[in-house]
């Protein structure tokens, strides 16, 4: 049982690892995306 509980929840911190790398790549892109604007200013 506690090998199951322990597979379950690797499983799940890698899907929240993957989200958050995804979300950090959005920003930046957003960032990129504005930095040409910002130094206009």
């Amino acid at each position: 049982m506690q090998r199951y509980k322990d597979d379950v929840v690797l499983s799940e911190v890698n899907e929240i690892e993957a989200l958050a790398g995804s979300l950090s790549g959005r920003i930046w892109q957003k960032i990129r995306l504005l930095e040409p604007t910002l130094q206009e200013s």
